[in-house]
């Protein structure tokens, strides 16, 4: 085996969730009490597979807390959208979006700021997204 292809394998098992397909918005804000909506998009092979959301930092010690999330998958958008609902200060933190696979899952972080209370800057039904981000609630 080469040595480039040794170093590609070490690299993609030692750094898993960082040469991924899946990508998504840096940061997103929402309001205490509102919703927050966040878009993945992956890549055509991770279609059928399970998609999730995490919370916590590092990406290996993210936990699923389905409490107040939904998820919803639009396989012809190769996108799925996370909500979480009725936002509060505990929500604020570092999320993963990530795909169930064999070996290392793929993850995209996400850090989720909450904001005290809507302003009259934002229309309520600003959707955030991985194209535009920024502030949002549905």
């Amino acid at each position: 085996m080469s040595l480039w292809r040794n170093w590609m394998l070490l690299t993609w098992v030692l750094l898993p969730g960082c040469m991924s397909d899946l990508t998504g918005p840096e940061a997103l804000s929402g309001f205490l009490g509102r919703s927050l909506a966040v878009r993945c998009k992956y890549d055509v092979g991770f279609r059928k597979h399970v998609k999730y959301w995490c919370k916590g930092s590092p990406w290996s010690s993210c936990e699923i807390d389905g409490q107040q999330t939904f998820i919803k998958d639009n396989h012809s958008r190769l996108e799925f959208t996370v909500r979480l609902e009725n936002l509060t200060q505990e929500d604020a933190g570092i999320y993963w979006c990530g795909i169930e696979r064999t070996g290392s899952d793929p993850g995209f972080r996400v850090n989720i700021t909450v904001l005290p209370g809507e302003t009259s800057c934002f229309p309520p039904f600003l959707a955030a997204s991985s194209e535009g981000g920024g502030l949002g609630s549905l």
